[in-house]
């Protein structure tokens, strides 16, 4: 029985997996374009690579001079990457990125996750190596909770992991989105403000000048408040106003915010906690990452939140599809296709298994997507792997990013909050002449 559970474990792990610490000599730190959890860049005059991970599958899209050694923590069998192209993993897999020419393969033979750094720190000098073990992504599901706003004069627009405050003058601030340990805001027309509440002490953030993105690191259960100016607000009344406030907030006394004092300030209270994962079984084609709700990619980055059995998508150039569980698949119909544009859409009825797709492009790539095609590859799909087969299988270009998941049984239990605003939503992308495939899909 131990052995199922352990074995059920390893199959739910395999599904979500990341890049542990890029580990190297200091003396070549400088070679390290960037390294997180999903990707790692490695570029000098003389040799570069880069690698990203596909659900449980290494990708190196591009490598000169350098050669990659995937290490099985099973097996112990060496898999090597000279050229582009990919190779499974599994947890706990031991990656060895060098400069070809510079490493005695032999010598690492015996890496393990255990003794990776201490091999790779105690390297001969000549030797430019670099190495990641394949982890479990236990990054946490954060968003807002515990809401409180003031939508008298104010238009709040509310995702998991993202929220914008408009004021009656049409100046904004918003919370651009919760990422790693940084929440990152900006403002527009005019100074917002970006407080922290943390226990009984609080920190306030000017969002001057307008237009820049202002980060603030985060804990679990920290509270925000986020401020738009109104017509007649001035910096230095809305900088007492919203200390006041956050001083209130961090002595507990969180009814003060009904005061009569800040009924035309625009603004939103919340804490920041765990969420219900919405999606599960996520496959990812191309470079992009699932983080709070979120699909980052290249171009961007599309967001969305849960509202009962409703799915709301939105943000700039993407776009997306939902099949429902039971839904048949039709005959391919070349014309019937649907391009990547801006605005934003809701799903109702969203059901457990159904399958959702979130379509990104680089700036300047202009390619349909022929949605009966997308939909007979998927339907029918029963986990991340499948879903992964079956885009790659559509030959989209290396400029598109694709992410796939199906919708969990949390949805099941997903409650709109007393707090949440009305939203206002963009109606422009709808006809009544629209083909139900249409009608279903999300042009953000």
């Amino acid at each position: 029985m131990m052995c199922l559970v352990v074995l059920l474990l390893l199959v739910q792990l395999a599904n979500a997996l990341q890049f542990g610490a890029l580990f190297r000599r200091k003396e070549l730190n400088s070679a390290v374009r960037y390294s997180n959890d999903s990707e790692i860049s490695i570029r000098t005059e003389v040799y570069n690579a880069l690698l990203y991970l596909e659900s449980n599958v290494l990708v190196v899209e591009s490598i000169a001079g350098m050669q990659v050694c995937r290490i099985s923590a099973k097996s112990r069998i060496r898999s090597y990457l000279l050229t582009a192209g990919e190779v499974e993993v599994q947890l706990g897999d031991v990656l060895m990125i060098y400069e070809t020419g510079t490493v005695n393969q032999f010598k690492y033979k015996d890496a393990t996750a255990e003794n990776l750094e201490s091999k790779i720190e105690n390297a001969p000098p000549r030797a430019k190596v670099f190495g990641a073990v394949i982890q479990a992504n236990s990054a946490p599901n954060y968003g807002f909770t515990k809401l409180f706003l003031n939508d008298k004069n104010t238009r709040i627009e509310l995702l998991q992991s993202t929220v914008e405050v408009s004021s009656e003058a049409g100046y904004t601030a918003t919370l651009d989105r919760i990422s790693g340990k940084e929440l990152m805001a900006t403002s527009s027309g005019k100074t917002g403000f970006l407080a922290r509440i943390r226990g009984n002490d609080y920190m306030v953030t000017i969002l001057n000048p307008p237009g820049y993105v202002h980060s603030m690191e985060f804990e679990k259960g920290d509270r925000i408040i986020l401020m738009a100016a109104g017509i007649d607000d001035w910096m230095v009344e809305m900088n007492m106003m919203i200390h006041r406030m956050a001083r209130e907030l961090a002595e507990g006394d969180i009814s003060a915010l009904n005061s009569q004092e800040y009924s035309n300030l625009a603004f939103f209270v919340a804490e920041i906690g765990d969420t219900a994962n919405y999606l599960e079984e996520i496959a990812i084609v191309g470079r992009g990452k699932v983080e709070n709700g979120s699909f980052k990619a290249c171009s961007g980055t599309s967001f969305w939140r849960f509202e009962g059995d409703t799915m709301i998508v939105k943000n700039n150039k993407s776009a997306v599809l939902h099949i429902s569980k039971n839904e048949e698949a039709k005959d391919v119909d070349t014309g019937n296709v649907f391009k990547l544009t801006t605005g934003r859409v809701e799903f109702s009825n969203v059901q457990p298994g159904d399958i959702v797709v979130i379509i990104r492009q680089f700036a300047g790539t202009v390619e349909s997507v022929d949605i009966p095609t997308l939909k007979k590859a998927l339907s029918g799909c029963k986990n991340s792997s499948e879903l992964r087969i079956a885009l790659k299988g559509l030959g989209l270009s290396r400029n598109t990013s694709v992410m796939a998941a199906f919708v969990s049984d949390s949805v099941r239990f997903s409650k709109p909050s007393v707090a949440e605003p009305k939203v206002t939503v963009d109606d422009s992308q709808s006809s009544n002449s629209q083909s139900d495939d249409e009608q279903r899909c999300i042009l953000c």
